[in-house]
């Protein structure tokens, strides 16, 4: 399975890209939305863990094209969004994304992306 990781902050998207790779997944990077946007475009990408607050494009802008992408309900990716503002917070809940609210345990997010890819292979067997 494949994981998008993105986020503005390289340590950040090597610190997670490394614990992922531990727990079999495929990864991938991106350091903004736009990027993000680019790669979903170009990839089959099962699960997106995604920085709220980003340069050039955020992530519920970035989450929005996505889904304006994904015409196929079996190629729509699990995404999770991750932000510390409580605000941001708020308005992707409002919009029904997921959200991880940070600084948060690394353990407790692979742990639930586990759950996801158990659930994906469940569904599409």
């Amino acid at each position: 399975m494949r994981i998008l990781i993105v986020d503005d902050e390289q340590l950040m998207r090597e610190t997670l890209s490394a614990i992922f790779v531990d727990n079999g997944f495929d990864v991938l990077l991106a350091c903004d939305g736009k990027e993000a946007v680019k790669i979903f475009s170009e990839n089959d990408i099962d699960f997106i863990l995604m920085e709220i607050e980003m340069p050039e494009m955020d992530g519920l802008n970035a989450y929005q094209k996505m889904m304006k992408l994904c015409a196929d309900e079996k190629k729509k990716p699990y995404i999770v969004l991750m932000t510390g503002k409580l605000d941001q917070l708020e308005q992707a809940k409002k919009q029904g994304v997921k959200v991880i609210e940070k600084p948060f345990e690394v353990n407790k997010a692979v742990s639930m992306f586990l759950e996801l890819k158990r659930e994906k292979y469940e569904i599409f067997r």
